[in-house]
């Protein structure tokens, strides 16, 4: 299983599709990346080759996904980025007379990010209630769209909140041997 090669013409394809299809542009680096996360898509469909695997996205256009979520990385945290919550801030202090936000969090991955938005401004709008507040929230991956909706998070992956955010905006149940938190409704809508 692990001796398939990628051709650098099968790597153009992919190039070329994932470009196309995604707007993610793969620098010519990632040839080992884009052949180890494929590799087991070739094997897992019966295929020969990459091409071949090519050809199946070719002919098989509603099975995108599967490419989207094989070459994208989905890395986040709670509060990620600190330069984006100071200029989140420093926004917040013009005067916004309609009191109208739109934010789009595109790439959400498993929605650390579009949650830690809405912490932000619950916390730092002293009238947050008057305001009209619409987060729009994305990824090109299906599987990972499906657990931000959910909101469920691990231990792990609430590590460096502050105490009082886990009391507010989580609820905490055991989940076998370990603690799931779960984002609140009201923070969900």
């Amino acid at each position: 299983m692990g001796d398939l090669k990628i051709s650098k013409q099968e790597f153009k394809l992919f190039q070329k599709l994932v470009f196309e299809e995604f707007g993610i542009s793969l620098s010519d680096k990632k040839i080992a990346l884009v052949q180890s996360r494929l590799r087991k898509w070739v094997h897992k469909l019966n295929l020969s080759n990459y091409r071949d695997l090519y050809n199946y996205f070719q002919n098989n256009k509603s099975e995108l996904f599967l490419l989207a979520d094989a070459i994208t990385t989905n890395v986040t945290s709670f509060f990620r980025e600190a330069n984006q919550w100071e200029f989140l801030e420093r926004y917040l202090q013009n005067d916004i007379s309609n009191k109208k936000l739109r934010i789009w969090s595109a790439g959400c991955s498993s929605g650390q990010e579009p949650y830690t938005v809405a912490i932000f401004l619950k916390e730092n709008l002293k009238d947050f209630n008057l305001w009209d507040i619409k987060i729009l929230a994305t990824d090109l991956s299906e599987d990972i769209l499906r657990k931000a909706i959910k909101g469920q998070y691990s231990q792990k992956d609430v590590e460096g909140l502050p105490k009082n955010y886990l009391l507010k905006y989580f609820d905490k149940s055991k989940n076998n041997t370990q603690y799931i938190y779960t984002i609140k409704m009201k923070l969900k809508t």
